[in-house]
């Protein structure tokens, strides 16, 4: 899944829309000073570009516009002042029309060559613009290829789609067409006010797309999400999937008694339990690393996803959390009084999504602390300095993260950005800190509920297809510039051949 998030890494972004429309327009005029037929077919381009938002439902904003149109006409400055036409960019203008937009390669074709006939109506221009759109009716023939059950024209299409508009359905279509029926739990533990809901299902796979809403719907419900001990081969591929998870939701089918939490600590990991008589709350902490797991268990267990490490695979781990989990499952405990106090800042930064949220729980005196970043994952660093803030106002701390993939990807270089990322996350934290400081605790009435659901997820094999798509990226790429290079020098071929 990751291999998919980071192609946000690779798209440029742009300047803001005064700024690009000011620096296009200025290159423009001085082109046109040079030769008038570089104005012209920059203003064309854009007309062309405008009309085309009605007539192909071309995605492209005004920034997007000028700065496609300046660039169209500067990879053109060699052919005109050379051989006399523009054509030499009509490749990569029709590939955009027609990647951008949800036309075909007809419609595309036809509103992508009027710049270029009404600058230079000649036969080199024409044959040109014929050949042009061989070679891209060509590229999408070698695109259309399967790997899996992942088409990559598709793919692509519905991704660029996606990332100029923002619009989920496009990536949901796709992931749609290869996905999975699933089903899985879905659990709430009520603690007085505060009530904790895990399923079996995954929060991703980035920004609005299917289960990357689910955090911030639960959260607007008034629910805190707990990550589950679950994979991005269960994420759910599409919005109304969230909302049938959100329906199944029950939190009082049971009373619960609470009894005393205990500890394990084991090599890597360590397991804090929370028993009640009828269902063990049990979060599995890294020491130093944690990420995605999976396991079988008839607790509510949480992955707490609270620290990143790059790379990490905790899959390779499992047994070792398997084995906490059991001594946790099977180790005795006994009821015990249970006080309460809950709150919530709602705060986004550039890593967290929505909120942060603290549990407060005294068990007789012995108090813990549930310190929930809305974010994905976080850092080592930034979770110990919370932990010993927290330990010194006289609490046992848990910190954890929802693995929330809602920010996942929206700008360059914020892919998996974790929680303490930036300076923001310590200041948002400072007045949850403030508040632990001066709770006002109040009895806990504690009940339990689960249903299950049946929902449409990406798959396993949608997921390994997908990083073998991915991995071909490279070949495509290199074989859509060559036949623009090929493109590109057919003006001085033609006249070579004496066309």
């Amino acid at each position: 899944m990751r291999k998919l998030e980071s192609l946000y890494r690779i798209l440029f972004s742009l300047p803001d829309p005064r700024v690009s429309a000011l620096i296009s327009t200025l290159l423009a005029l001085i082109l046109g000073i040079l030769d008038l037929r570089f104005l012209y077919l920059w203003i064309l381009i854009n007309l062309s570009c405008f009309f085309g938002n009605k007539l192909i439902g071309l995605k492209f904003d005004v920034k997007r516009t000028f700065s496609l149109s300046i660039i169209l006409v500067i990879l053109s400055i060699p052919s005109i002042l050379i051989f006399g036409t523009p054509s030499s960019s009509y490749f990569l203008f029709l590939s955009v029309l027609y990647f951008c937009s949800e036309s075909g390669i007809l419609r595309s074709s036809v509103l992508s060559l009027f710049p270029y006939i009404l600058v230079d109506p000649s036969v080199t221009t024409v044959l040109v613009i014929f050949v042009s759109v061989l070679l891209l009716s060509l590229f999408l023939k070698i695109l259309n290829k399967k790997v899996g059950v992942v088409n990559i024209r598709d793919f692509v299409e519905s991704f660029i789609l996606f990332w100029l508009t923002s619009e989920p359905r496009y990536m949901e279509k796709f992931f749609l067409n290869s996905s999975d029926n699933s089903v899985g739990k879905v659990r709430c533990i009520s603690i007085g006010s505060a009530k904790l809901v895990s399923t079996d299902f995954h929060p991703g796979p980035f920004r609005n797309v299917g289960g990357a809403l689910l955090v911030k719907k639960l959260y607007e419900n008034g629910l805190i999400y707990l990550h589950s001990p679950t994979s991005h081969s269960k994420n759910p591929v599409a919005a109304f999937e969230v909302e049938r998870i959100k329906s199944c939701i029950r939190c009082e089918d049971y009373k619960l008694k609470p009894m005393k939490p205990f500890k394990i600590e084991g090599k890597k990991f360590e397991v804090f339990c929370f028993p009640f008589d009828k269902i063990k709350l049990i979060f599995v902490s890294g020491k130093n690393a944690i990420d995605d797991f999976e396991v079988k268990s008839g607790s509510f267990v949480v992955d707490c996803h609270n620290a990143h490490v790059p790379g990490f695979n905790a899959s390779s781990e499992v047994g070792e959390i398997e084995n906490l989990i059991k001594i946790a499952e099977t180790k005795e405990s006994f009821e015990t009084n249970l006080k309460h106090s809950f709150f919530k800042l709602d705060v986004s930064t550039r890593s967290i999504c929505n909120y942060i949220s603290a549990l407060l729980l005294d068990y007789s005196g012995e108090r813990y602390a549930l310190i929930i970043f809305d974010s994905n994952n976080i850092k080592l660093e930034f979770r110990k300095r919370v932990e010993r803030e927290v330990r010194k106002i006289g609490y046992i701390p848990i910190v954890l993260s929802t693995d929330n993939h809602e920010k996942t990807g929206i700008r360059v270089k914020e892919s998996y950005r974790p929680a303490g990322s930036c300076e923001e996350d310590w200041e948002a934290f400072r007045k949850i800190l403030h508040k632990l400081k001066s709770p006002k605790f109040s009895e806990s009435k504690c009940s339990y509920g689960e249903s299950e659901v049946r929902i449409r997820t990406m798959s396993k094999r949608l997921i390994e297809d997908s990083k073998l798509a991915t991995n071909d990226a490279g070949k495509f790429i290199a074989t859509f510039l060559a036949l623009a290079l090929l493109d590109y020098l057919l003006p001085g071929l033609t006249l070579t051949l004496g066309w």
